[in-house]
């Protein structure tokens, strides 16, 4: 007898089938229902008629149904999703054309980057040849009273706007003329003071100021019209020259023109009554917009990198990555990784195999959520009854008071004033928010009865990232609490023990033993109780929580279980998270086999948690005590002053390869917020104290500091021969540091304010930001890795994983299975020969560089991490 709906054995199998070929994409290749169930069939091992065939050929048409309509919401939603970029993106270009001025697409911003380094070179040239009279046909006053930067920027952004509200076509003439204007005003407006009156940004305000100029007593050079269309004509020439985009000439990619000019004969009336006998020919000079840029402006590739397309979250599993820019979305374009500017990059993921880093994507993205309608309900109620509670903006403004009269004391005035500005500041801040909140919500209440998938994609060290930006997991403490798992499962007596955990943790007990942990809980069930029966009107325990919304969501689920007939039977959904302690220096333990280090970050056996800023703590006490009583003034002064706090963000950040001056600029901010120290001596303290951290955090993690000193050498050889830092990441991931010299101007013109970035690979090696960045930047190449790994472990044993970096998510009843895969995969990843991998790849891809050898390691036994249990708790 068959315990089984048929229907939902078709859509149990169709969703295996679906994780080796997509069944979205597979249904549409012309293939028939039979031949799909033929497949399916063979599947199950039925390869001739059976009871279960029978049952699914008669439920089929049920199960195809449902496809097909889960298929078309998710198609509809991409096409709505695109089709309101698009109007976002052309309602851009339509406030161009009307405002008419230098203001520009996001796309055609992009694109004029490239031109107005060159244009101003061009400009620069014509000034000099000018002025050494080798051309005399143009002004020499008149050339030289707008600097070339200025002109470039006139010259672009004027022909840009014109040519798009001229549809592409306009007369030399006509935008010879629209030039000239603004630069007269530039002219003029240099030898002026602009009356109030005036001031605009617009076109109306170039005519009202050339106006005022001819009469105003101050205008000692008096702008000939004919004289500056000259020069206009000029810059115009100039543009047409050194504007390019790519095109295509016998299959080979070459530039083209951009903008061309030409002459074209017309015929003109001599009277408008006469339209037989007296007309007359007509040559006239046309600027065009080459067709290929109009349409590399508003094709739906460039509308996708520069609408600000917000990605939804996706009803169907995603489509499994394939290549690089193939997979997630099933009409939406995206890539494998977040590169924007970097063709180095984008070669590299064309080159490499990345098939582990594609199966470890698919299986974050195959992961199913739904959204916690328990919270969702309290978080609407707050909502609804004003807001300004557990993180949620207040729906109502600070009142801002008027601004005090000029008569009153000026000290008095200031601070009004200083008030004035906060309060707006924070009135300006709490619109942001709101809308932040507003756009997870809908979001929510869209997929309220939806179960759905987040595609994922990296940043370019590898980190994972779901793509949908306003509601996933990534996100923080209001979102994690309203999203739980799709699936659920029993917990049984160890999927409660680590329920108790999460909860603890959430509240901020996490360096205390488990057992403690679970003892807190305990204490306070009754307070738990209260938080999932009356959120909003009991005692609000939740509310005091470091995550009051991910405890609240914990409340509601022990609480449940607890009242459930047979607790141990009862099916959770709630994903409970295992962190990773001070996961970057685990990693530099790991790497140097330092046992002191690993001892101070939980990759050893412990009875209870070791805390890593505590250990520092108490190595800057000592030199503090020692200093104190060899007469050093200022640590007398922080003798018994200095607490855990003071230097927590200095060692948390001391990963990312923090400066003297950075960890001087946190300390600082913790004394002035303790204010057990006089202001006027706070300087010294932190400097002092900056020094000590810094010193301490050497001697407690040795390792660490060599190897990031090693790190920080190989990335100074290699930027100083003009390279980028270029690693491959153990699981394969190419990774290219896209940090160059920013060519940035910022260029004034009477319309605007234009600031140029152009971020190519063309420009060269920031050196420092190479250096600097390189060792928190590999390590994050490891973290992802470690994720990467623990994924596919997971998927492997059948176990529902999630992850936030170093913070991984499973059901309660999983997590000890998903334990051992955390520490198996540290284990085998760290017992490669990571760093000398490394160096291997430096010599093979900078022959011309002589790298320094690896530092030497500990002893440390990475076997010891199976059974440490904080070392992920």
């Amino acid at each position: 007898m068959l315990h089984v709906n048929a229907v939902k054995h078709v859509s149990r199998t169709l969703s295996k089938l679906s994780k080796k070929s997509n069944f979205l994409t597979y249904s549409v290749q012309n293939q028939t229902q039979d031949d799909i169930f033929a497949d399916l069939l063979a599947s199950l091992g039925a390869n001739e008629p059976s009871i279960l065939s029978k049952q699914i050929q008669n439920e089929r048409e049920p199960a195809f149904q449902f496809f097909h309509e889960i298929n078309d919401k998710q198609i509809k939603s991409e096409e709505a999703t695109l089709e309101t970029a698009k109007k976002r993106y052309h309602k851009e270009i339509d406030l161009t054309v009307k405002r008419d001025s230098g203001s520009q697409t996001p796309a055609a911003k992009k694109i004029l980057i490239d031109w107005v380094a060159p244009l101003q070179t061009r400009i620069r040239d014509l000034q000099i040849r000018v002025a050494k009279g080798s051309l005399t046909h143009i002004d020499q006053e008149l050339t030289t009273m707008v600097s070339s930067e200025k002109m470039a920027v006139i010259t672009l952004y004027e022909s840009f706007s014109a040519l798009l509200s001229a549809n592409g076509t306009i007369a030399l003439s006509r935008l010879a003329a629209r030039i000239g204007s603004v630069l007269t005003a530039e002219i003029n407006v240099s030898q002026m003071t602009v009356p109030s009156h005036l001031k605009g940004r617009d076109n109306k305000f170039i005519r009202n100021i050339n106006r005022y100029a001819k009469s105003a007593p101050e205008v000692s050079v008096l702008v000939d019209d004919k004289e500056i269309l000259k020069i206009s004509v000029e810059l115009i020439k100039l543009l047409i020259e050194v504007a390019v985009i790519p095109g295509e000439s016998d299959g080979e990619i070459i530039e083209v023109p951009a903008f061309t000019h030409s002459v074209v004969k017309q015929p003109t009336l001599q009277d408008e009554t006469d339209t037989d006998h007296n007309s007359s020919i007509k040559s006239l000079g046309i600027v065009r917009m080459a067709p290929k840029l109009h349409a590399l402006i508003a094709d739906e590739n460039t509308i996708r990198e520069f609408s600000r397309t917000k990605f939804l979250p996706m009803v169907v599993k995603p489509k499994p990555w394939e290549e690089h820019d193939v997979g997630g979305y099933l009409t939406l374009k995206s890539s494998i990784m977040r590169v924007y500017s970097s063709d180095i990059q984008k070669k590299l993921l064309r080159d490499f195999d990345l098939k582990m880093i594609f199966e470890s994507m698919n299986v974050l993205g195959e992961t199913e959520w739904n959204v916690n309608k328990k919270v969702l309900d309290v978080v609407n109620q707050v909502w609804n009854n004003g807001g300004g509670v557990a993180s949620i903006p207040s729906r109502t403004d600070h009142e801002v008071p008027p601004k005090p009269n000029k008569d009153v004391d000026k000290n008095i005035r200031n601070k009004q004033l200083g008030l004035i500005k906060r309060l707006k500041t924070e009135n300006a801040n709490m619109h942001s928010l709101r809308c932040d909140l507003l756009n997870k919500l809908k979001v929510a209440e869209n997929f309220a009865d939806e179960k759905f998938y987040f595609p994922h994609n990296l940043d370019f060290r590898g980190r994972a990232y779901p793509i949908p930006p306003h509601l996933n997991h990534m996100g923080a403490d209001l979102n994690r609490g309203l999203l739980w798992f799709h699936e659920s499962q029993p917990v049984g007596e160890r999927g409660i023990f680590w329920l108790k955990i999460h909860l603890a943790n959430l509240c901020g007990q996490d360096k205390v033993g488990l057992e403690e942990r679970v003892d807190y809980v305990d204490r306070n069930i009754d307070l738990i109780k209260d938080s999932a029966d009356q959120p909003l009107n009991g005692s609000q325990w939740w509310i005091k929580s470091e995550n009051p919304w991910q405890t609240l969501a914990a409340c509601f689920e022990l609480t449940s279980i607890l009242r459930s007939p047979d607790p141990h039977l009862y099916k959770s959904k709630l994903p409970v998270q295992m962190d990773g302690s001070c996961n970057g220096l685990q990693h530099y333990a790991a790497l140097g086999r330092d046992n002191m280090g690993a001892l101070h970050v939980n990759l050893l056996p412990t009875v209870k948690p070791m805390d890593v800023y505590s250990g520092v703590l108490n190595v800057v006490k000592k030199f503090i005590e020692k200093d104190s009583k060899e007469g050093n003034p200022i640590a007398a002064l922080l003798n018994g002053k200095v607490y855990r706090a003071t230097i927590k963000q200095t060692v948390m950040t001391s990963v990312y390869g923090v400066t003297w001056l950075g960890a001087k600029e946190q300390i600082r901010r913790r004394l002035i917020e303790k204010k057990e120290i006089d202001l006027d001596q706070v300087n010294k303290c932190s400097s002092y104290l900056a020094t000590t951290t810094l010193k301490s955090l050497g001697e407690v993690f040795s390792s660490a500091k060599t190897i990031m000193e090693w790190l920080n050498e190989c990335a100074h050889l290699i930027s100083s021969v003009g390279r980028p830092v270029m690693w491959v990441s153990p699981l394969g991931l190419p990774i290219a540091q896209p940090y160059r010299r920013d060519n940035k101007q910022q260029i004034k013109t009477v319309l605007q304010s234009v600031i140029v970035v152009d971020k190519s690979d063309k420009l060269p090696i920031n050196s420092a930001r190479q250096k600097s960045a390189f060792p928190p930047n590999y390590v994050h190449s490891l973290d992802a890795t470690h994720m990467m790994m623990t994924a596919l472990k997971c998927h492997k044993s059948g176990i529902c994983f999630a992850s936030v970096h170093d913070s991984y998510w499973t059901h309660p009843n999983q997590v000890d299975l998903m334990n051992e895969h955390i520490r198996e995969s540290f284990i085998e990843l760290h017992s490669q020969p990571l760093l000398e991998a490394l160096l291997e790849g430096f010599r093979e891809m900078y022959p011309q560089v002589e790298f320094p050898d690896v530092p030497s390691k500990g002893s440390l036994d990475l076997e010891r991490v199976k059974s440490a249990k904080y070392f992920f708790d």
